[in-house]
Formats: C-alpha cells, sequence, structure tokens
C-alpha cells in the first residue's frame, strides 16, 4: 500500500496500490474521487495542455469503474476550484467531449453556474446589482437560488453515507446499480467548511452556461427540454449581468 493519502497523488504512487488491492466498489470510488480532486486542486497551467489522468485512468480500468467518471469528475473539480481559465485549451481540442459523461457533467455543472450566481445574486448582492435587479427575469433569479441551496458541490460531499436512506452507498450508485444525482448526497458537517471557489468573474460563469446548452443541445433525448429551456434562461442572466456588472 501507498505510505499514505496525499502521498498516492505523486507520480507514479497509485500503481503501488496494486490490483490486489481490493476493498468494495463504494471505497475504491471514494479513493479514485478524491485523487482526483486533489489532481484538480493542485493542477496549474502547462505549456503542453494535458489532463494527466492517465494513472487514474488506469486504475479506474483496474477496479473497473467507468473510465468517464474519471475526466468528468476531474472537469467538475476544476470549475468548483474556478479554475475555468485553465481549461479553455483543452475545450479548443477536437474532440475534447469524448470520454466525458455529458449528462452528468451538465446536470453537477449546472449546480456549480447556480451557487455562482447565487452568491452575486442573493449572497453579497452589491449595490450595482440591486440596481439592475429589475432587468433580470424574476422566475429565473428564484430558480437559480433553489438550485443553488438544493445542489451540493462535489468538494463537499459526505462521504459516510452509506447508511442513508434507500440504499445508497459512498459511490452514488443506487441498490439497483444505476447512478443517482450527485446533487442528492449530503452536505459536509458546517465544521468542514466548504472549499469551493464561487466569487468568480460572470463573464466565466457565463462561458460555462453557454457550453452547457451547447453541450444539452448535442445529446439530443438525453437531455430534458425542461433543462434546455432552464440553460436557455440562465444564458439570459448571466449574460444580463455580464454586460450590466462590466458597465
Amino acid at each position: 500500500c501507498v505510505s499514505g493519502f496525499y502521498s498516492s497523488f505523486d507520480a507514479g504512487a497509485l500503481w503501488e496500490i496494486g490490483e490486489g488491492s481490493g476493498g468494495d466498489g463504494a471505497k475504491q470510488m471514494v479513493f479514485l474521487e478524491q485523487a482526483i480532486i486533489a489532481h484538480a486542486e493542485n493542477f496549474k497551467i502547462v505549456s503542453t495542455f494535458r489532463l494527466e489522468l492517465e494513472e487514474m485512468e488506469t486504475l479506474a480500468v483496474l477496479w473497473s469503474i467507468d473510465v468517464r467518471d474519471v475526466r468528468t469528475i476531474f472537469l467538475l473539480a476544476m470549475y468548483e476550484f474556478g479554475k475555468d481559465g485553465l481549461l479553455e485549451d483543452f475545450w479548443m481540442t477536437p474532440g475534447s467531449r469524448n470520454g466525458i459523461d455529458l449528462a452528468r457533467f451538465v446536470e453537477d455543472a449546472l449546480g456549480v453556474a447556480c451557487r455562482r450566481l447565487h452568491l452575486i445574486l442573493h449572497v453579497k448582492r452589491s449595490g450595482k446589482v440591486r440596481s439592475i435587479f429589475g432587468l433580470l427575469d424574476t422566475e429565473t433569479t428564484e430558480w437559480v437560488r433553489d438550485q443553488a441551496e438544493f445542489s451540493v458541490s462535489l468538494l463537499d460531499e459526505d462521504d459516510d453515507d452509506d447508511d442513508e436512506e434507500g440504499g445508497v452507498g459512498t459511490d452514488g450508485v443506487e441498490d439497483d446499480g444505476t447512478r443517482r444525482s450527485r446533487n442528492s448526497k449530503k452536505k459536509r458537517s458546517r465544521n468542514n467548511p466548504s472549499r469551493q471557489v464561487l466569487d468568480v468573474p460572470v463573464a466565466d460563469t457565463h462561458v460555462l452556461v453557454l457550453r452547457l446548452m451547447s453541450m444539452a443541445s448535442s445529446m439530443g433525448g438525453e437531455a430534458s427540454k425542461e433543462t434546455r429551456l432552464k440553460l436557455h434562461s440562465l444564458s439570459i442572466l448571466s449574460g444580463t449581468l455580464q454586460k450590466e456588472l462590466e458597465k
């Protein structure tokens, strides 16, 4: 075994775990998710853009975990840490959406966007925001507030929830084998403050929302009509905020 949790994120360290380390699937998923989040937290721009997820993707294969989860969790964590700018080169790469669970990414990244906008609209609510509130659609701003309060950050999920009603384990998988929404997970204790970064330029959030609109459109029937309509309304809201706040 590796000598410690954080040493497992060093180059080559994940190979020390070995295929035979076993453990149930829930614990393996939790370990892998924590490794991916730590990688995202420490990720810095490099000259040749690479996500550097090869070892974690290999470990996912060894543990029979969907490889798409690795890249999806990493990208979500990058947005949770407010590192939008580091992903621009990645998204411009042909085939960048390949290997991503688009349904999960759209759903969870939508929560990220709503929590960011909620901070601007309802938590900080500067004088300038108050002055333009009348320009914003009331139904959409209320929906943003509701989504922000309902959704749970990937960084704040309570890993110790396998006794939760409904038979859901730490890997976010129902007893019947279907993956549930990450946003249905419990929040961490108030004594363990969030690591998510919500105070980011509204322009970055607007770009994220536009990207989610494009993804939802490409998914066809996999993305509900309601989701596509909400994303459209959200794009108008974030675009208006960007335009007015940058004046």
